[in-house]
């Protein structure tokens, strides 16, 4: 009876030291966190990518200067260079939290849910591995319609070994380029923002001219036989110089079939960036074409 106590009394410890820690866990890496060895992660890509040296000495040139923080999504966090041109991205595929939801009980429960504990704990290699792909692919084949100038998912010792970082709350981090990977991408204007502005600006022609922007690159995507379940105007896409050009890149993938026919495809995107377009300025919908010839 006493063994049993003492057995229940241990499972019981065990459990609550174990909510503890992934309670700290979680609270250690909530959203306004932030701390230079959450970006260090292992070189674990599979594919070689290509090696262009050209890239690799613009990205060391552009990395001379200060970088600030722009803006997080749930995989990667952005800074934009001291000169507004820029975006580096690091990868940070742990789920960040606020901080207030730690002071609601519903919240807390959810935590302890496998909606939680397995992409936290048991998936982040896996969801590693799929960005690194991501990246590495459109890098090789759609550098022009991603602006993505350079990818670091290999270890090189030929980059900086330190690029200072300003976080949100306007501290600076210094952090170590050879041992974190990132991707380096040309800055663009979000496209849902530059429709709006065009819009109030009473500069439909300009307006029009983007959305045929935007329909060139589904386009050109697509054929390459590439396509993004996440197609979200707001921001996802962006214009840069004289095209529009996919920000965000984590969620692609390749489907071989597009290459023999991508019409059906072209068509659902296009039909998704209709129903975008009603939310910004319904005659603009007027200039999207209804058929296509990739």
């Amino acid at each position: 009876m006493k063994s049993l106590i003492k057995l229940s009394s241990l499972v019981i410890l065990g459990f609550f030291l174990l909510v503890t820690a992934h309670l700290t866990f979680l609270y250690l890496h909530r959203e306004s966190k932030m701390t230079v060895q959450d970006f260090y992660h292992p070189f674990i890509s599979t594919l070689d990518g290509l090696t262009d040296e050209n890239a690799r000495n613009q990205a060391i040139h552009i990395v001379q200067q200060p970088f600030s923080y722009l803006g997080a999504g749930q995989q990667m966090i952005a800074f934009e260079s001291h000169d507004q041109r820029y975006v580096i991205k690091f990868f940070r595929p742990i789920r960040r939290i606020r901080e207030e939801r730690f002071h609601q009980f519903k919240t807390l429960r959810e935590f302890f849910t496998s909606r939680w504990i397995f992409p936290i704990y048991f998936q982040k290699k896996r969801q590693l591995l799929k960005l690194f792909q991501c990246y590495q692919v459109a890098f090789d084949v759609l550098r022009e319609e991603s602006g993505l100038l350079y990818v670091h998912l290999h270890r090189t010792s030929a980059l900086p070994h330190s690029l200072c970082l300003t976080d949100k709350d306007g501290i600076a981090h210094t952090i170590d380029l050879t041992l974190a990977p990132f991707v380096l991408q040309e800055k663009a204007e979000l496209a849902s923002a530059s429709l709006h502005s065009a819009i109030q600006a009473g500069e439909q022609k300009k307006a029009q001219e983007m959305v045929k922007k935007l329909q060139q690159l589904f386009i050109s995507r697509t054929t390459k036989g590439f396509t993004d379940n996440a197609q979200t105007l707001h921001n996802n896409y962006g214009f840069l110089r004289d095209k529009a050009i996919q920000i965000d890149l984590g969620k692609l993938y390749f489907d071989k079939h597009l290459l023999c026919d991508p019409h059906a495809e072209i068509q659902k995107l296009l039909l998704n960036l209709e129903n975008s377009l009603q939310h910004i300025s319904p005659s603009l919908c007027e200039h999207l074409l209804k058929k296509t010839d990739p």
